[in-house]
């Protein structure tokens, strides 16, 4: 879904294959603090000395919202619509 005409696209469709990447510092500052959180959840998954199913669980629903919401928002603050693309039309 593309952004609204007055508004500044913060992430670029790829040419090749489905997704986007960051074109502005506010697309880049999302990314930043997607991995920073990820990076953290990911080192206290690995701190915990007792590995029972809560924690793993709770930390693996973690990880899918933040890739749903890092997806949903590349996805809402793109420049196009994100569809499958095998490069430059001639």
């Amino acid at each position: 879904m593309p952004v609204l005409p007055h508004q500044k696209a913060w992430f670029k469709v790829k040419n090749y294959g489905l997704g986007a990447y960051p074109i502005s510092w506010q697309g880049w500052l999302c990314l930043f603090i997607h991995i920073c959180l990820f990076t953290i959840l990911l080192v206290w998954f690995l701190n915990l000395q007792d590995l029972n199913f809560i924690p793993i669980g709770i930390a693996i629903l973690i990880m899918v919202v933040l890739m749903t919401s890092i997806i949903w928002i590349a996805w809402k603050k793109s420049d196009q619509n994100w569809q499958w693309r095998w490069g430059q039309k001639k």
